[in-house]
């Protein structure tokens, strides 16, 4: 892997991968739903649209001509702290499709008109999600409290309606800051190319911070003891939604080791969750766990869905599963769960577009030195069963816990379980 700095500013990540047939870029930009506010949320997911429409010279409809005709696709994706445009290309349209991002980098040159199509565009698609009640927006309000994190990635009704075009375009040209930017290639690139496709992105003017800078605010003074805190949403459904998260601490839990706690808890097929919960219990077909790991913040969920008359005795079983990692977890588990980090690891190479997500998100987003394959082996391998016990431990306490229910409460109460909580744990 190779890091260049251009005269402009710019970040590259390079990483020729010799036996690939194809060619990766990904363009990485620090913004997202937690830089944003009540008044401006959902800007960033507009800014990811607006490119769609029109590229420097490029009509909506030449870009989509322009990318199918290489056998690729433009794609994006607006996260809640980066926003990500990806290509994957066969390698003699790799300079072609650079030019696609030199554009990206470079287009403010948007109308009003493309706003105003933009805007019907996301005003349906947030109205077709407000036809059903989703938990993760209930779960993040309930975790995050009035921290950023909270704000749904697409924005709400009034702010969508709000956005002009001027205010879209001052948004770019402070996300879109050198700073705040890495453009990484991975697979099948020569050096000619590698040559001119600095040459071409030489050419490109980058702002430097300045006094308008977006703010990220830190979500860890929400980091208080609570009660376990207990967050009911209604609505009138035969099957309820729940969902219990845990606070992680970033300074004591490494990402490796929050990976294969989860993996043996939850996020596996053959899980602890899916052993107990669902196969043995028969309470919910569908229980796993996952995790949030920001720059600055943690936290891991267990999720399932489960008859309202259960919901007492699904919440007490997973109890009952976490105060045992607490005090104990299986040599058999970890080691089922071991290589199915490290030997996938190895695959990484084989795959230019997953290769170059590792290396946006691990060493941009998360400002984090990206390791070989082999170097990030050797720390899943550091990881110890004594190691996880600790961790279960600083976790899975009571006043780090937040349970969130969706569908029809009535008869459940709020203190009946939290006792159930602080009794298990």
């Amino acid at each position: 892997m190779e890091e260049i700095i251009l005269s402009n500013g710019l970040r590259m990540l390079y990483c020729q991968i010799v036996d690939a047939y194809s060619t990766s870029i990904g363009l990485y930009v620090k913004c997202g739903s937690r830089y944003e506010d009540i008044s401006n949320n959902g800007v960033t997911h507009f800014l990811e649209h607006i490119h769609f429409r029109r590229l420097g010279s490029l009509s909506q409809d030449e870009i989509y001509y322009k990318t199918e005709s290489m056998g690729s696709t433009l794609r994006a994706c607006t996260y809640k702290d980066f926003l990500r445009f990806y290509m994957k290309t066969h390698p003699k349209h790799f300079l072609d499709c650079l030019m696609i991002f030199k554009e990206i980098l470079a287009s403010t040159l948007w109308t009003k008109e493309d706003v105003e199509l933009e805007r019907k565009v996301i005003l349906n698609e947030l109205y077709e999600k407000s036809t059903y009640v989703n938990i993760e927006s209930v779960v993040a309000k309930a975790v995050w409290g009035n921290n950023p994190l909270s704000l749904p990635i697409i924005g709400n009704e009034d702010s969508i309606k709000s956005l002009t075009l001027q205010s879209i375009v001052d948004y770019k040209n402070i996300a879109f800051q050198k700073e705040r930017i890495l453009l990484v290639i991975t697979g099948c690139i020569s050096e000619r190319n590698m040559a001119k496709a600095k040459e071409m992105l030489e050419k490109v003017t980058l702002a430097t911070e300045g006094p308008k800078a977006l703010v990220c605010v830190s979500p860890k003074p929400r980091y208080v003891e609570r009660k376990p805190d207990v967050c009911f949403s209604n609505c009138n459904w035969s099957i309820v939604d729940v969902c219990i998260s845990f606070d992680v601490d970033i300074d004591f839990v490494q990402t490796e080791e929050l990976a294969i706690l989860n993996s043996i808890l939850g996020g596996g097929y053959g899980s602890i969750l899916q052993r107990s919960i669902r196969e043995k219990k028969c309470l919910s077909s569908n229980v796993y766990s996952y995790f949030d790991f920001y720059e600055d913040a943690a936290v891991l969920h267990i999720s399932f869905s489960i008859e309202k008359k259960n919901v007492y005795d699904g919440i007490s079983g997973i109890m009952i599963l976490l105060q045992g990692l607490k005090k104990r977890i299986s040599e058999r588990d970890f080691l089922a769960t071991m290589p199915f980090f490290t030997n996938n690891l190895r695959f990484l190479p084989e795959d230019p577009m997953t290769m170059n997500f590792e290396l946006g998100w691990q060493s941009f987003v998360r400002n984090r030195e990206f390791l070989s394959v082999e170097e990030q082996i050797v720390q899943y391998e550091k990881v110890s069963i004594k190691r996880l016990v600790e961790i279960s431990n600083s976790i899975f306490k009571p006043e780090n816990t937040v349970i969130t229910i969706l569908g029809s409460t009535n008869k459940l109460t709020k203190k009946e379980i939290r006792r159930i909580v602080q009794d298990g744990l």
